[in-house]
């Protein structure tokens, strides 16, 4: 609530700025091109008119039936009066008509702090001394619109795919470095890298939200209110370009809630629509890089060295740890485990994020339930083993980690497609390498890939229905960096 004596907005100070112009029309005696006609100063006064009922409606519409007792305070039913009658009385009886109203609005009340701004508004109406510049033709129609931001929340209120992100995971990356950019300008197509989204019982997490990742997850019903935290692992703009927009997005919503809702804070007695906030929790380098620009921040080195924690004082059931990889020399770079609590048993999510294989790597994940590897570009020398990649996992380093790990299924991700699309051939190749040891359910990355926890069943891109890994059948794209499908038993007989 806000305390005594703070400057605040009040209630019926939106109201005169919409009847500036009309009033000033009214009560002007000519305008830049002579004198206003008294069938456009009639059409004014009508349009005033208009004006307030709406604006009451709306107001109405907002605060409830426990509110609404007594909405329209007594001045300006009389000032209604006199617009009302404005054929008989003209511009006089207006006049008249502010007089009296300004008398009454002393006694209004329905400001949680008055500013006499009902009375000042009258008493321009007597004194003529309305200012206001007429707004030209062309412009008129861009201050009658909806901003942006009204639309973006009504989407965000309709998206049926929304409302189906609890307890899901959404894979919402595709290639990464500089492919998304460099296919994009080269064959003139769309190609994103993105990141990843977690939601868990509504509270949503994203990690390392790359290149394209606001775009994409809008396309796949995520908004800015289903953003609780961010977490970056390190700082490489494959990783963190999109921060800096969830940040300024952020900060829209928040600006524009602030001014639609401030008719009704403490006004109404009404709870007071908090700001949606986002914690960020991000490697030193992204930090400093964002400072300023996110808020609150924690450093990720915190959950570091196994060191498991809650991932907020506010958020029961998330766990997560971090351990430090050697991707960036001289420099922050971290694979992550979250443990999700359903139940009374963790399901456990990791993610590789960018790192070369090194041996605490396979000890780290070697209970999660759903691995996310990332696999980079392929050498030579390292598909022959002769020498791993030193700063991603690639081809040998993949091999290393799966045949260590026991997790349940297994995700490729963020592949650096420099001589082509190899994401299919890699899954196959990968598969009868590691089959000989072991059974293990594996799947190529693609944006959109869902997975609903804890039971790890896949969403069928094509009718989205849930189904089992070993039910789904991965659909290779029609083009070289093209869309796979994920698709249940039914879909993929009437596609294949």
């Amino acid at each position: 609530m806000q305390k005594v004596g703070e400057k605040m907005e009040t209630c019926l100070q939106p109201l005169w700025e919409l009847l500036r112009e009309p009033m000033f029309r009214i009560v002007e005696t000519n305008n830049e091109s002579g004198s206003i006609s008294l069938a456009e100063k009639q059409r004014a006064a009508a349009n005033s008119k208009r004006t307030i009922d709406l604006f009451f409606a709306h107001l109405k519409d907002r605060i409830g039936e426990k509110h609404q007792k007594n909405l329209k305070p007594k001045h300006i039913g009389i000032f209604e009066n006199a617009l009302e009658n404005f054929a008989d009385k003209s511009v006089a009886g207006v006049r008249e008509g502010a007089k009296k109203a300004k008398a009454s609005s002393y006694n209004c009340h329905l400001c949680a702090v008055c500013r006499n701004c009902a009375a000042n508004f009258y008493d321009s109406i007597q004194t003529r001394r309305i200012v206001e510049k007429k707004l030209p033709y062309e412009l008129k129609k861009y201050f009658t619109e909806f901003p942006q931001m009204y639309y973006y929340q009504l989407r965000m209120d309709e998206d049926n795919e929304r409302k189906n992100l609890q307890d899901s995971f959404l894979l919402l990356k595709g290639f990464s470095s500089s492919t998304p950019t460099i296919y994009s300008a080269t064959f003139n197509a769309e190609c994103f890298g993105g990141g990843l989204y977690i939601n868990y019982n509504g509270t949503g997490i994203v990690i390392d939200p790359g290149i394209g990742f606001v775009n994409s997850m809008h396309k796949h019903g995520i908004y800015i209110r289903d953003i609780h935290f961010v977490i970056v692992t390190h700082d490489h703009y494959d990783h963190n370009a999109d921060a800096e927009a969830i940040s300024s997005l952020l900060y829209d919503y928040n600006s524009y809630n602030k001014r639609r809702c401030r008719i009704l804070k403490d006004v109404f007695k009404l709870d007071n629509v908090k700001a949606h906030e986002i914690q960020w929790i991000v490697d030193t380098s992204t930090a400093n890089k964002l400072n300023g620009k996110i808020a609150p921040v924690k450093e990720l080195k915190t959950y570091a060295d196994e060191n498991e924690k809650e991932i907020s004082k506010d958020v029961q059931g998330i766990r997560l740890s971090a351990l430090k990889t050697n991707h960036i020399k001289n420099g922050e770079s971290y694979s992550l485990i979250m443990r999700l609590l359903y139940g009374n048993k963790w399901f456990e999510i990791g993610y590789t994020s960018d790192t070369p294989y090194f041996p605490k790597l396979p000890a780290f994940f070697h209970k999660t339930d759903l691995l996310v590897f990332h696999v980079s570009d392929l050498y030579r020398k390292d598909v022959k083993g002769i020498k791993d990649k030193s700063n991603h996992l690639g081809y040998n380093g993949s091999i290393k980690l799966l045949k260590d790990v026991n997790a349940k299924l297994v995700i490729a991700s963020e592949f650096c497609c420099t001589n082509g699309d190899f994401r299919m051939d890699f899954m196959k190749s990968i598969v009868n390498e590691i089959i000989k040891d072991k059974d293990i359910s594996f799947l190529p990355g693609e944006i959109g890939l869902k997975i609903c926890m804890p039971k790890s069943e896949i969403e069928c891109s094509l009718c989205k229905r849930r189904t089992t890994v070993k039910e789904i059948k991965v659909i290779s794209p029609t083009i070289p960096f093209g869309k796979i499908v994920y698709a249940c038993r039914q879909c993929a007989q009437s596609v294949l």
